[in-house]
């Protein structure tokens, strides 16, 4: 049957064809249900058969208590621990009413622990942080004591959790690395496990567990400048990659390359450099996409890619001469997932010029690149205006009106606010334009002179401080009066 034949209630076929009864009407629950026998810690999954007419909700009852969250026709509960049978029933709902089937009955039996998932090796940069947790299943409560050797741990500043089931080791010296074994008990039995083997990590490894991510990673450059993980500088305040100490005209690279479906690379980065000259690159098969520079803060980035292979790479490049800043680079959470759509971060800002000047809109947006851009003039496409700035030189007064931008990326498309330009020809003295670009706000444009404000027109008037045109005000301030002043009062 094929997946697209939802809801159906019987089929038949012959030689000749094959046709299916679709359910309608209201609810109904097939099947009776069946009552079972679970251990401590066992993961028991229930489900049903429901025919109706669509749309369908459901809601899984416990001992007749809707269960939060559980509004899927699979239900599953995860590590069952009950000292007393508990009923589980469904009830199922469309627009033409509502059913609620048989209860199945679950009892669960007391069991001893039993290890689940434990790691054979876990590995670890040099002072960085070892996690190694252990899953159990067993009736609760469950008693954990860990071994490093042989010998129990005891919890410290360096060794956390270690009557718990995650074990957290400090600052990892080689006096850590070795086998480790956590004995699990309850009060139905003990279970001792296998070895964890902990050991430095890898460059590779390093880097993996620096930037979050699960690729294998490769590093290039002079020795004394590769990057490195450390736990300084970080976004996600655990740690980072950062580039090694390097001279000039030199460059240190992390790259990782890996298949995907087509999606999006997301990552966060920052850079303290000689401005224009030192810079941090991020490149998606050999062609750089993005570059910064000089002092920048934490910032996220986003990229498409298409389905097939793919290298990704992040390098930190200097120039023949001088330093800046810290002259080092920072790369996190390198992650990849679907494309997310424009947001505008800047919108184009509102103006007034006078005639045979220059005026530049300019846009910014988050969201997954690369974006495209298309200028509007009252609504109407600019032709060949495809950038993220709108260049008027020479301004006419046939180029006032209201000027907009769309936005558009793979994941969708975004519309900028519209902003005003105000052209006055030559020799005409400016005076204040009032526009209203949303509900909530007065927007005051000026060219020239100081920004006044008074209560009612006779005054007193006095300086708007720092007002800097467009200036933008609350449409609640009130019966308020502006106007400009050429000169000195």
């Amino acid at each position: 049957m094929p997946p697209c034949a939802t809801n159906v209630v019987a089929i038949a076929g012959t030689s000749c064809g094959s046709m299916a009864l679709i359910g309608d009407g209201p609810p109904r629950i097939n099947g009776r249900p069946i009552d079972r026998t679970a251990l401590a810690g066992d993961k028991v999954r229930f489900n049903a058969n429901v025919v109706g007419a669509w749309p369908l909700s459901y809601q899984w009852l416990r001992d007749g208590v809707p269960v939060p969250g559980a509004t899927q026709l699979l239900y599953s509960v995860i590590n069952i621990q009950s000292s007393t049978p508990a009923d589980y029933g469904l009830v199922a709902s469309n627009s033409l009413g509502m059913v609620t089937g048989q209860v199945s009955t679950v009892t669960v039996l007391p069991a001893p622990p039993r290890i689940v998932a434990l790691p054979a090796i876990v590995a670890a940069p040099s002072n960085s942080i070892a996690l190694v947790k252990v899953t159990v299943a067993g009736s609760e409560p469950l008693a954990y004591q860990w071994r490093f050797g042989g010998a129990n741990l005891a919890n410290s500043a360096h060794i956390e959790g270690a009557d718990a089931s995650e074990l957290k080791i400090n600052h990892v010296q080689d006096s850590d690395l070795g086998s480790y074994t956590v004995a699990v008990t309850n009060a139905y039995g003990a279970v001792t496990s296998s070895i964890v083997t902990l050991r430095f990590a890898t460059a590779a490894e390093s880097m993996a567990q620096s930037v979050d991510s699960p690729w294998t990673w490769s590093l290039t450059g002079p020795t004394s400048s590769l990057w490195f993980w450390q736990d300084d500088v970080t976004h996600d305040g655990w740690d980072a990659a950062q580039s090694g100490p390097m001279g000039n005209s030199a460059s240190s690279q992390i790259s990782a390359s890996f298949n995907s479906s087509t999606g999006a690379v997301f990552f966060w980065w920052k850079v303290s450099s000689q401005a224009n000259a030192d810079v941090l690159k991020f490149s998606s098969d050999s062609v750089e996409r993005f570059r910064i520079s000089g002092e920048v803060d934490w910032q996220r980035r986003s990229y498409r890619l298409a389905a097939g292979s793919h290298t990704l790479s992040w390098a930190y490049t200097k120039d023949a001469s001088l330093t800046g800043g810290l002259d080092r680079a920072w790369v996190d959470e390198v992650s990849f997932g679907p494309p997310e759509p424009p947001v505008l971060a800047q919108g184009p800002v509102a103006g007034v010029v006078t005639e045979g000047s220059n005026y530049t809109f300019a846009v910014s947006a988050t969201g997954t690149e690369p974006f495209s851009y298309q200028w509007r003039f009252n609504g109407t496409n600019l032709a060949g205006k495809t950038l993220a700035t709108l260049a008027t030189t020479n301004v006419r007064l046939t180029n006032a009106g209201d000027y907009s931008v769309v936005i558009t990326n793979y994941a969708g498309a975004i519309t900028s606010p519209v902003a005003t330009l105000v052209v006055l020809p030559p020799g005409v003295s400016t005076h204040p334009w009032l526009f209203r670009p949303s509900k909530t706000e007065l927007q005051i444009l000026w060219s020239t002179g100081t920004l006044e404000a008074a209560d009612s027109v006779e005054g007193p008037w006095s300086d708007v401080p720092e007002a800097v045109s467009p200036l933008t005000v609350p449409i609640d301030i009130g019966s308020r009066f502006f106007r400009v002043r050429l000169g000195n009062p």
